[in-house]
């Protein structure tokens, strides 16, 4: 498998529903506190994912994170807000067969759902 084809196959699975959850699992801890995430979507480039096989682990950087956050308050004491932020990250990998798993998903720093990236 080259690098060029494991970095496409990062950028894919984080960007589709394979890992959903674990973007909504990684979201609670924000800056303020929220009561929900949803419609949540992720891209990055795959020129911006480094892998060291050595390690099997992989970093991203200039990721872009989007999600609608229930803030101030749940139901009718709050209200919905659509976040998107800048983000870098990363995570460990498992080769198995010729596919591809991602653990240890990661984001740098808290993300502030108020201020700018």
């Amino acid at each position: 498998m080259s690098f060029a084809t494991i970095q496409n196959t990062i950028a894919n699975l984080l960007s589709g529903n394979n890992y959903y959850s674990e973007w909504v699992d990684l979201l609670n801890d924000t800056d303020p506190g929220h009561y929900g995430v949803e419609d949540l979507e992720f891209s990055v480039s795959p020129s911006d994912i480094w892998v060291d096989m050595k390690t099997k682990t992989f970093t991203y950087k200039r990721a872009d994170l989007s999600f609608d956050a229930q803030i101030g308050g749940s139901g009718d004491n709050g209200y919905n807000t659509r976040v998107r932020k800048t983000i870098s990250g990363g995570g460990s990998l498992i080769f198995n067969n010729g596919d591809i798993e991602i653990t240890n998903l990661a984001i740098n720093g808290r993300i502030d759902l108020i201020g700018n990236n």
